[in-house]
């Protein structure tokens, strides 16, 4: 099923992403310092990751805690 995304709702989804930064804390975040490695350990779809072939991850619930310990450094902005 195809969708039409008109002018609006793009101004409106500019519009929210906007307002979120004066509502809430946002925070960017450096890590992965490391190489990829051939298996993603569950979190991450396929197989032959390298730095130039990067993976597509996957939903879990795990997710948020792997990429919190791979974390470098964090930015209030």
């Amino acid at each position: 099923m195809t969708a039409i995304v008109g002018n609006a709702f793009r101004k409106y989804n500019a519009d929210s992403f906007i307002s979120s930064f004066s509502s809430n804390n946002v925070y960017l975040m450096i890590g992965k310092n490391d190489a990829w490695a051939s298996t993603g350990a569950g979190q991450y779809a396929g197989s032959g990751f390298s730095d130039t072939s990067i993976p597509t991850p996957i939903d879990t619930t795990q997710a948020p805690y792997i990429h919190h310990n791979d974390m470098i450094a964090a930015k209030l902005i």
